[in-house]
């Protein structure tokens, strides 16, 4: 099947499915832990819109053989630096190399828009994202922002 990543508008009905889906997910792993001391309101941090648009970042969805089956972001945190956003690879989608090819294109267009450096923030319990990021050249640092004293957080960096 044929992989294509392409923009997509933030609040297309096909963008939102997969960031619902997402949710969905992260909802599954963290059960119990939403109300933590000192975990950020991931609601409002990840409402992206005007965020995504081009030319400061840009929201992507991926398809095999046309149906959707990823997303992710990328918006301006900095002059120096973006953030990768909503990095999702549903099921069916999963172990086809759909993330790793999201995370490039995330990555060049990062590098088109100018910024030597990107961030993101994934949780502890998402050791196959970890993974990903770690073997794509990703670097963990010290948590950041409003993730700063999260425990279910982990963060990373890249140079590009």
């Amino acid at each position: 099947m044929t992989l294509t990543i392409e923009p997509e508008a933030w609040g297309s009905p096909v963008g939102q499915a997969l960031v619902h889906a997402l949710d969905r997910d992260l909802d599954e792993r963290y059960a119990g832990d939403v109300d933590i001391e000192g975990e950020p309101d991931r609601a409002m941090l990840n409402v992206l819109g005007d965020t995504v648009i081009p030319p400061h970042g840009v929201f992507l969805v991926a398809r095999l053989g046309g149906e959707p089956v990823g997303c992710g972001a990328l918006r301006r945190h900095t002059d120096e630096e973006a953030e990768v956003k909503r990095m999702y690879v549903a099921p069916g989608g999963r172990g086809r190399g759909v993330g790793r090819a999201l995370l490039a294109a995330l990555e060049a267009a990062g590098a088109c828009f100018g910024y030597p450096r990107l961030v993101l923030e994934t949780g502890v319990r998402q050791a196959e994202a970890m993974a990903l990021y770690e073997s794509a050249g990703w670097t963990p640092i010290g948590n950041y922002g409003a993730y700063r004293n999260s425990p279910l957080s982990r963060c990373y960096e890249k140079r590009i």
